[in-house]
């Protein structure tokens, strides 16, 4: 009897391994130290591929980072060194300011173009100095150093009396859930090292914990909206409106992480909340992929889908069966079944090793560009599925 979901990890182990590692760093790194491109085009002809030449936004270099330093770990045997090296030249090279916080976007010289403070990049920040300072043990002091000076810095100068952190200075809203979120996996991936910072980062999981089972998970809905007032209050309009599948599952297998290290009962029925109410209202059932975002009352607002938000039902579907028992972890482990075929679909894309990003409505994909953005939930997905489906295995 063949069993599907190791089958499915199979196929994506083998499909980053083959297609999606060598074309990103073949293609889609710059040369001559330019760092990562933002996307790949394969749109012109079936054998034809562009790199496109937009600037540089923070977020996508470190992402790039982290995904080449999974490549080792996934048993990559190209030159995952050379590609690590090669990003962080550039990263670290142009985009940290004399602050230690990093900058939102350069061009493809380096040069600054906006300076401007990112929650969001900052997070992305920490995630990948915490995996750097693993792979290249040579630096790991370096930064451990940088990352608990920007940490001084997010305190010192954004921290919110309520908790979390402001997204400029002076602070102006929306507030945001998600950088949040992203805040959390940097501290858990921190702590998780056992290097000297991951203490300070244990402390500002839990601090983000709170804030989200406080302030962002409805009492009413289980759901965690997007945006929030300088109170951390959701506005009562379309915007406060807004909830993302993706962001439910993704909330869900980051919360599981936390309460895996701090011992809490609390979060396994919170966690499991949060993804009935992403299955069940967030994936079409006609094209069985997570679409975009609902209305707080869980009617379609976006029914366009994203690449991203399948890899977070995959990742949350398959803690949540590794974590219960039963009927329970067979239907958790046949919705990560569901989740990875969907996530294989995007993977089609016209030339081995790129994807496709939407969906439409009418189930067709949309024709644009592969963003390298969308490698990070890739590699993250495929790191998980290796670790969990043996345990998994009928």
């Amino acid at each position: 009897m063949v069993d599907e979901l190791a089958e499915l990890s199979h196929r994506l182990h083998s499909w980053v391994l083959t297609e999606g590692f060598p074309l990103w760093w073949d293609k889609g790194a710059a040369p001559n130290g330019g760092g990562f491109y933002e996307a790949l085009d394969a749109s012109t002809t079936p054998d034809t591929i562009t790199p496109l030449e937009y600037p540089r936004r923070a977020r996508v270099q470190p992402r790039q980072i982290y995904c080449y330093i999974s490549a080792q770990r996934l048993g990559w045997q190209g030159p995952w060194r050379r590609a690590v090296d090669h990003g962080v030249g550039f990263y670290e090279g142009n985009y940290r300011l004399e602050d230690g916080t990093y900058a939102a976007l350069v061009d493809g010289s380096g040069k600054i173009l906006k300076r401007n403070f990112n929650l969001y990049d900052q997070a992305f920040a920490l995630f990948a100095l915490s995996h750097m300072a693993q792979a290249l043990p040579d630096q790991t002091e370096q930064f451990c150093a940088q990352a608990e000076r920007l940490l001084d810095v997010l305190y010192a100068r954004f921290h919110h009396c309520q908790g979390g952190f402001h997204e400029s200075d002076p602070p102006t809203a929306p507030l945001g859930a998600n950088p949040h979120m992203h805040l959390l996996e940097a501290a858990l991936a921190w702590e998780e090292t056992g290097l000297p910072p991951g203490p300070r980062f244990a402390q500002l999981a839990d601090e983000i914990v709170d804030l989200c089972l406080t302030k962002f998970i409805s009492s009413e809905t289980g759901a965690v909206r997007e945006d929030y007032d300088l109170n951390w209050q959701a506005y009562d309009s379309v915007l406060g409106r807004r909830i993302e599948p993706g962001h439910q599952f993704e909330w869900a297998w980051l919360l599981l992480r936390w309460s895996l290290r701090r011992d809490d009962p609390r979060i396994l029925t919170i966690a499991q909340r949060l993804f009935s109410n992403a299955s069940h209202f967030g994936v079409c059932r006609r094209r069985q992929v997570a679409i975009m975002a609902l209305n707080d009352d869980f009617s379609p607002q976006d029914e366009v889908a994203r690449l991203w938000a399948q890899t977070e039902w995959l990742k949350s579907a398959l803690l949540l069966a590794h974590l219960t028992s039963g009927i329970a972890r067979n239907a958790y482990r046949d919705q990560a079944i569901s989740a990875g075929r969907s996530l294989e679909r995007f993977l089609s894309g016209p030339v081995p090793g790129t994807w496709y990003d939407k969906i439409e409505p009418d189930d067709s994909f949309r024709a644009e560009a592969s963003p390298a953005s969308s490698f990070y939930h890739i590699v993250g997905a495929i790191l998980e599925l290796t670790r969990l489906s043996p345990s998994l295995a009928r």
